[in-house]
């Protein structure tokens, strides 16, 4: 009389052939973010040598595209925030750019 199996809780593991095929895929996406990164990079020095005045606008948009950069707070001025409104009052908008 044979016992019936238990039913599996754990994760079902993966075939050889089934992983290799899935670290391939992690693979080129690895090298494609390393080949953007790099790429922006050396436009960031190549902008910086010519003298462009904003020469990390590439990476900028580069982390932006791999959805890695951070927020940013920008600081405003006493006479900024008092064009705004009353001291309190909530500052709404979206990254522009």
């Amino acid at each position: 009389m044979s016992h019936p199996k238990k039913p599996s809780t754990g994760p079902v593991p993966l075939s050889v052939p089934r992983q290799n095929a899935l670290l391939r895929r992690e693979l080129v996406a690895v090298k494609g973010k390393y080949a953007l990164l790099l790429a922006a990079a050396v436009a960031v020095v190549t902008a910086s040598w010519d003298g462009d005045p904003y020469p990390e606008a590439v990476l900028v948009n580069a982390l932006d595209e791999l959805g890695v950069l951070p927020e940013y707070a920008p600081q405003l001025t006493e006479q900024a925030l008092a064009l705004l409104g009353p001291a309190g009052a909530p500052v709404v908008g979206r990254r522009v750019g």
